[in-house]
Formats: C-alpha cells, structure tokens, sequence
C-alpha cells in the first residue's frame, strides 16, 4: 500500500459510521440521540461530541454524509484547540442526504479537536437531523 493511501484511509475520528452505535461520542441528552441503522439521528436542540486528544497539524479533509428533514438544520462542527479555529458543515430545510467535506488546515500547536454534531434548527419534540462517515483525514 503506497504512503498517501494510507494517510488516506486514516480517519481521527472514531467510530464516525456509527457501526459502534454511540461509542466514542458524548450526547447532551439520551432521549433526544439515536443510533439506528448504521447513522445516528438527532432531535431538535440534540448534539453529541467527541474530544480528539492529538498534536497533528497540515493539511486534513473533514467530511459528514449529512441529512436534514422539512423544518431542521443539520451541522457538523470541528473546533481545533487551543487556536479555537472553527469549520462548519451545514444542511436543511428537507435536503436528502449529501456529503459536505471541507479542507481544513490544522494549526500548528493544535493538542486537541473536538468534533459536534448536531440539530441546529427543528420542530420540538422530533428527530430530524441525520449524520453517518464523519471524518477528519490527512491529505
């Protein structure tokens, strides 16, 4: 396997297909965070988390495969510590599933990236935000 296939298929995000259900992430609230057929699903004003202890800088491609019913608002967000620089990913208003990718340059210094997903805009007491393949690769 050649070098830059390998930087390729290494994601620092864990468990970002949700194969595991919710392992490796953090939820505001269990009621409102499900994990059904491979992807997770939020209700309105749900999100989840995952810390990622690592001193990486250069070059990386954050990705989500994002959903978002009629009424919601999907966002991922990856915020690269201590700089605080922030990357959004977004979709609504009933759009069918996309893969939203962005590439990010991670700063040097960066000890810590936090990964949120979430439903940023809904109709109470429903699910409506869908998110599965998160990823933070090395280009």
């Amino acid at each position: 396997m050649s070098q830059q296939s390998e930087k390729s298929n290494f994601n620092l995000v864990r468990n970002g297909n949700f194969s595991e259900d919710g392992t490796s992430w953090t939820h505001n609230s269990p009621a409102k965070v499900s994990f059904e057929e491979g992807f997770c699903h939020l209700h309105w004003k749900a999100l989840i988390t995952q810390r990622i202890k690592s001193n990486v800088a250069g070059n990386f491609k954050f990705s989500a495969r994002m959903k978002a019913d009629k009424g919601f608002g999907a966002q991922a967000t990856l915020e690269m510590l201590p700089s605080q620089q922030t990357v959004h990913l977004r979709v609504g208003g009933g759009d069918p599933w996309a893969n939203e990718e962005q590439i990010v340059k991670v700063p040097a210094g960066t000890n810590e990236i936090i990964v949120t997903l979430l439903a940023n805009d809904g109709v109470p007491d429903k699910f409506g935000a869908f998110f599965d393949d998160v990823a933070l690769t090395p280009l």
